[in-house]
């Protein structure tokens, strides 16, 4: 991330050989503050984040590590109120 633009992967952990016309990337080891999410997305998944990053960040003592955030969506009815999802950050302690 540049603040400016990201890239948004859809991905499964394999092992297999990467299909041509697909990439592979390696996610570094890291530490991981572990979020459900429960409700309709996309709402509960966007207000889930904002309240990662202007509430929770903030006051843990924790900040950004240096790898992607990860999603995680369960089967299951998207727009339904108990919908359950995950959101994985990469952290490190602050000033690390």
């Amino acid at each position: 991330m540049d603040g400016k633009t990201f890239d948004y992967y859809i991905a499964v952990a394999s092992e297999n050989e990467t299909p041509i016309g697909m990439v592979d990337t390696i996610v570094p080891a890291s530490k991981w503050a572990i979020f459900e999410c429960i409700g309709a997305l996309p709402h509960a998944l966007q207000d889930l984040q904002r309240r990662i990053i202007t509430e929770w960040l903030p006051s843990s003592g924790y900040e950004y590590a240096d790898a992607p955030d990860i999603e995680v969506y369960t089967e299951g009815n998207q727009q339904a109120e108990d919908y359950r999802c995950e959101v994985w950050l990469p952290i490190k302690k602050g000033g690390d």
